[in-house]
């Protein structure tokens, strides 16, 4: 689907400013694709909004899949043992968030982020 936009238009600005709000459950920005879950009467479901066009002339183009989300990772994060880079971590120490089932449900993963976010979880260290 395509949403109208008039220029000057920046996607990722406008991400940044989406991503500080805290009733903002998941959300992300890699490249060069926002991708957020939202809440609808039949669960949750994934947006993926793209600009194809230019700051001046944006083409904004959005996608809705349903209640599995197949994850790819983030570019060139593919890893050795069948892992994917989820989010690459920055700033010392950087700690990247590893994922290994390519199919998930988006309830399950939610939950289990949240769960993360609340327990304050100790990472992982290979």
């Amino acid at each position: 689907m395509r949403l109208a936009t008039r220029g000057p238009f920046d996607l990722e600005a406008t991400v940044r400013v989406l991503q500080r709000r805290p009733s903002n459950r998941v959300d992300a920005w890699a490249g060069g694709c926002y991708r957020r879950v939202l809440e609808t009467s039949r669960g949750l479901v994934l947006a993926e909004v793209t600009d194809l066009g230019e700051i001046d002339r944006p083409d904004l183009r959005c996608v809705l899949r349903g209640a599995v989300f197949e994850m790819s990772g983030i570019e060139g994060g593919d890893l050795p043992d069948d892992g994917f880079r989820i989010i690459r971590g920055g700033g010392v120490p950087a700690l990247d968030v590893i994922g290994y089932n390519r199919r998930v449900d988006w309830t399950e993963l939610v939950d289990r982020l949240q769960r993360v976010l609340d327990e304050n979880v100790s990472p992982v260290v290979r």
